[in-house]
């Protein structure tokens, strides 16, 4: 996922749904894939993000199969 603004000095977020409630997305980053470093949270940043659905510039859905 792409944000527009910056959320905890990052736009770039990669990690699991875990609801969606008043407009704004909570995010599971503990569940990113391992093999990708880029888009991990930061050492000692919260494993989970709430983003404003308003700041979504972009997502792509992965189906866990």
């Amino acid at each position: 996922m792409t944000t527009r603004e910056p959320v905890n000095d990052n736009r770039h977020f990669e990690g699991k749904l875990e609801s969606f409630e008043n407009g704004k997305l909570l995010l599971d980053l503990s569940a990113a894939r391992k093999s990708k470093q880029k888009m991990s949270p930061k050492e000692g940043a919260a494993p989970k993000v709430e983003i404003e659905l308003g700041n979504v510039e972009k997502a792509n859905l992965v189906p866990e199969i």
